[in-house]
């Protein structure tokens, strides 16, 4: 089994920062902060529908990007198997 951990900062005063770990089946993302989609886009990161999306903090820094990244899902046609989960 392969595991690939990234962490993803888009600048360099980002309280929390964005980790996304893969593995041959699925993906974990922790944390989406605010311009998270237009990084992704950018950088060609792609995230797929049936990711699992968890949340260190309940503030508005780990999940201000939440809206922005279940809207693109949505536009490009991504099914509700995604699962949200808030500590």
């Amino acid at each position: 089994m392969r595991i690939v951990v990234q962490l993803i900062e888009n600048y360099l005063k980002q309280d929390i920062p964005t980790i996304l770990i893969s593995t041959d089946n699925n993906k974990y993302l922790f944390n989406v902060p605010s311009s998270f989609q237009r990084f992704t886009k950018e950088h060609r990161i792609g995230m797929p529908a049936g990711a699992y999306y968890f949340f260190t903090k309940s503030n508005t820094a780990a999940i201000t990007g939440l809206t922005g990244l279940l809207l693109s899902l949505f536009e490009r046609g991504g099914s509700c198997k995604s699962k949200l989960y808030l500590d």
